[in-house]
């Protein structure tokens, strides 16, 4: 699969298990949306599956952790709804 037209979205620090609760270490996460430009996504060496689940479903089973996360990937696509279609 091709993408391009990266686009930052947002980036946030997570707490992470494998570092101790209060230390001064965390996880930066970085979030950047891409236009797919020609094929399809598939498994490779780093995934064993590819599937589309509605969003509600992947909010459901997200850890605590991720819901920073989220909350910018939630708020990037309602500001590209609201601007309407390119």
């Amino acid at each position: 699969m091709e993408i391009g037209n990266y686009k930052y979205v947002g980036s946030v620090q997570v707490d992470d298990h494998r570092y101790p609760a209060g230390g001064k270490d965390r996880v930066m996460t970085t979030v950047f949306v891409a236009d797919r430009l020609w094929g399809a996504p598939r498994a490779s060496d780093d995934i064993v599956e590819i599937a589309k689940f509605p969003l509600e479903v992947v909010a459901a089973k997200l850890v605590t952790e991720h819901t920073p996360v989220w909350k910018l990937v939630l708020d990037h696509f309602k500001k590209e709804q609201s601007r309407g279609p390119k």
